[in-house]
């Protein structure tokens, strides 16, 4: 039985996880529906937008990872459909897309700004794929994201709408990048050296590397419909892939919000209480040792030195594992990685100065460039802003910054951990659905923060004649 106004199992079949009680909305669902992932014989058949686990298993793993989150899922209706071909996109309310007769099963909630209708929202999943730089849109009009498109072969989760020809993903540089200055990182390196250099640069840095990245699975109405993971929760860059030795770049945290578009905050919020897992796939052999530059962040001292991450293997690879603090006290962890294969096992700190750990060239190949889309934001703030001189630009580039405030990052020693991985439940069933949960929570206070920088903005357009 289905309970048709949560579109998720009805009593009769989640009471086998609650007990044989009813089961109560909101996190206990998480917990429950996570630990299930999909009670056989109480299901619905698949519609077409049902992002339903995948057909073809890369070699060697599930359809799950290491938390139980589908990966790389696809549409029921196939490769790179067209939503809009089955769902009344011109509809904003979730409901009349469960209620549609072959749009999804699979409880949806959308997430919006005053300004304009941003997401339909499925849940997290988890992503794998060749990324390419898209760009970094304005903080003084638009949102100050940074966006990527990720490729796959199969182009699981792609759209036939839009058209970067895979999945776009996008997180707040207030909420990442920002946070990491003096890390000494790749990320700190690919802020300062290569994003705030040039698109060009950019793209040469990050092309055509391989990544491994969990987000929320969503539609943009503002751009095409298109398939994104907005907000980005985590995100690991292979920056080198030897056979002996492995870098990789990575940031982790458990909130974030969708942009111009999207005032709520997604915080990831899960059945393993805030615990997340990662494996990095090798053959280990004889062991490995560990280099790691990894730092915490967050405004919050307590809560953000409350944190901790350690990392064994079981013979496949690497597993890390890390313990956040709730999303609510939006902390996270960046940091470089290196990984030498069949060495003696041992643990090597952070680098004492130099460049950030795992650093390629700048050169490397790269495919055609992914598109860049146009950004939102307010088009007439933008015109006004067009128009200063390159002097008051750099003048209001100051007074912006004096805005911001974030507290230094934290080194974090990652701890040597011979505690056995348990792995999730084996997925049963043609789809996961999780009900709502706890995503899209209305956060007033980044709704605040946004709108003093757009006064701060207007009051030095006024102050040099420009308003």
């Amino acid at each position: 039985m289905e309970n048709p106004k949560s579109g998720i199992a009805g009593d009769s079949c989640v009471g086998r996880c609650a007990g044989g009680g009813p089961l109560r909305a909101g996190r206990m669902a998480a917990l429950c529906l996570g630990a299930l992932l999909a009670v056989a014989g109480c299901q619905k058949t698949p519609k077409a937008m049902d992002a339903v686990w995948t057909k073809t298993p890369d070699p060697g793993t599930n359809t799950i990872d290491e938390n139980g989150f589908e990966l790389n899922p696809q549409w029921f209706a196939g490769t790179q459909p067209d939503p809009c071909s089955f769902c009344p996109c011109g509809d904003e309310n979730p409901s009349s897309w469960e209620n549609a007769a072959n749009c999804t099963n699979q409880t949806l909630h959308n997430n919006s700004s005053l300004e304009c209708f941003g997401h339909w929202n499925w849940f997290p999943v988890a992503y794998t794929g060749t990324v390419f730089w898209g760009g970094h849109s304005n903080s003084w009009y638009d949102d100050d994201d940074y966006y990527f498109d990720v490729n796959r072969p199969d182009l699981a989760l792609a759209t036939a709408t839009g058209n970067s020809g895979g999945v776009h993903i996008e997180f707040d540089s207030e909420q990442t990048v920002d946070n990491w200055d003096d890390t000494n990182t790749w990320w700190d390196d690919f802020h300062h050296h290569y994003v705030d250099d040039s698109d060009a640069a950019a793209h040469g840095r990050i092309d055509n590397k391989e990544v491994f990245v969990i987000g929320m699975l969503g539609l943009d109405k503002q751009h095409g419909v298109h398939a994104e993971l907005q907000p980005v929760y985590a995100m690991f860059v292979h920056v080198q892939d030897d056979a002996s030795q492995d870098k990789w770049a990575f940031f982790v945290k458990n909130w974030g919000n969708e942009g111009y578009c999207g005032d709520n905050d997604e915080p990831l919020e899960w059945a393993t209480q805030n615990v997340y897992r990662v494996r990095l796939r090798h053959a280990v052999g004889t062991g490995f040792n560990l280099g790691q530059n990894v730092w915490v962040y967050g405004d919050d001292d307590s809560e953000r030195n409350a944190q901790r991450w350690d990392f064994g293997t079981d013979g496949s690879g690497l597993i890390l594992t890390f313990h956040m603090r709730d999303p609510s006290k939006q902390c996270g962890f960046v940091g470089d990685l290196t990984i030498n294969w069949g060495a003696a096992s041992a643990v090597q700190g952070p680098p004492r100065s130099g460049a950030a750990a795992g650093a390629v060239g700048a050169g490397a190949a790269r495919a055609s460039a992914s598109h860049h889309f146009d950004e939102d934001g307010d088009p007439a703030l933008k015109a006004k802003i067009d128009r200063l001189s390159p002097e008051d630009r750099r003048l209001l580039a100051e007074e912006i910054a004096r805005l911001k405030h974030h507290p230094k990052p934290q080194p974090s020693q990652g701890i040597p951990s011979t505690a056995a991985s348990t792995p999730p439940p084996k997925p049963s069933g043609p789809y996961p659905n999780f009900g709502k949960a706890n995503w899209g929570l209305p956060n007033p206070a980044r709704r605040a923060e946004r709108d003093r920088r757009h006064e701060a903005v207007l009051e030095f357009l006024r102050a040099h004649g420009a308003a």
